[in-house]
């Protein structure tokens, strides 16, 4: 149910992939409950992604999801190359806010459908 969520800079591509691991981290760095600011986004559409754009939202999501980070990986960079390569805050906002719903953790799954119970004939 997992999917990531790609990040294009220049020729490169980066993944996001939230797992249950990773958003826990996301929270610990965030400093706050991820489902109020999901939540938010979810029920007030672009003014919730407004109010979670902030620069510590976005830093927290990128440390916490971005996979095969190396050792020495700054978030604060990895921004900066973003904007600087013509994108914006916003963007990755919206990335992150993507990558987080797609970990199927804050919306309502499909439910597996039971094959219908066969009548048995009785004679």
């Amino acid at each position: 149910m997992r999917k990531s969520v790609e990040i294009k800079i220049g020729e490169s591509r980066y993944q996001l992939l939230y797992t249950v691991r990773s958003l826990e981290r996301f929270e610990q760095y965030l400093g706050t409950s991820l489902f109020s600011v999901i939540s938010s986004v979810l029920v007030n559409g672009a003014v919730g992604m407004v109010q979670s754009a902030t620069i510590h939202f976005i830093i927290s999501g990128l440390r916490a999801g971005l996979l095969n980070q190396p050792k020495n990986f700054d978030a604060y960079d990895f921004v900066d190359m973003y904007c600087e390569n013509g994108g914006n805050i916003g963007e990755l906002a919206k990335y992150i806010v993507d990558a987080v719903v797609e970990s199927g953790l804050f919306t309502q799954g499909t439910p597996k459908k039971e094959a219908p119970m066969k009548k048995k004939n009785r004679r």
